[in-house]
């Protein structure tokens, strides 16, 4: 179940986050991380995970939550880098997969046969519409959710 943070609630949340932070700080004190990268097929031929992890290191990312279509992008940075690649599995297996993976009934056994790695962090980025909620495959793949979620990591 998601919920929603009420902005005020939020700058005040900001606020006091701030306020913890040890000052003073400099610009080189602190590490990015970026918490959304995907490292999909077309790129494969562009940019090796050697590239991509140069690229990280030029502009000072130390840390990446990485979730590609298909999952092997995801897995070679993985596989190169895996103190600072944070796997998350998405539901597709191909780019058609974004729009048809609500209803496709081959969706969940994929998804935990490659849950089988032990390697992911989290689960997703999905497109989903308030309409698709209800279809099983999404019903059934918050329910694989929870129960990962209730498991030590």
């Amino acid at each position: 179940m998601w919920r929603e943070v009420v902005p005020s609630r939020l700058s005040v949340l900001l606020a006091l986050s701030f306020a913890l932070l040890p000052a003073p700080m400099s610009a080189q004190d602190l590490s990015l991380f970026d918490a959304h990268i995907h490292y999909n097929q077309p790129d494969w031929p562009v940019y090796t995970p050697e590239a991509i992890l140069g690229l990280l290191d030029k502009t000072g990312v130390r840390w990446a939550i990485v979730s590609s279509t298909p999952d092997q992008g995801t897995i070679r940075l993985y596989e190169r880098a895996p103190s600072r690649i944070v796997p998350v599995l998405r539901p597709y297996r191909t780019r058609a997969d974004m729009g048809t993976w609500t209803t496709d009934t081959s969706i969940l056994p994929y998804v935990q046969d490659r849950l089988k790695r032990g390697i992911y962090k989290g689960l997703g980025e999905f497109h989903l519409s308030a309409a698709q909620a209800k279809d099983p495959v999404v019903k059934e793949f918050a329910a694989l959710a929870a129960r990962l979620a209730g498991k030590p990591h």
